[in-house]
């Protein structure tokens, strides 16, 4: 997944990445960097 998603950011247009996104966040990997990402929000909107 990360070898795809360094491939569209270098070299795919913008709905390519679009489309790509929609699927990544339908991984059980996208959902947790998601999550992982509210949390660290959270934790800096707090400092």
């Amino acid at each position: 997944m990360s070898l795809l998603y360094a491939l569209f950011e270098k070299f795919g247009d913008r709905e390519s990445k679009k489309k790509f996104m929609e699927v990544f966040t339908m991984t059980e990997i996208g959902r947790m960097i998601r999550e992982n990402g509210k949390e660290e929000g959270k934790l800096e909107g707090k400092i």
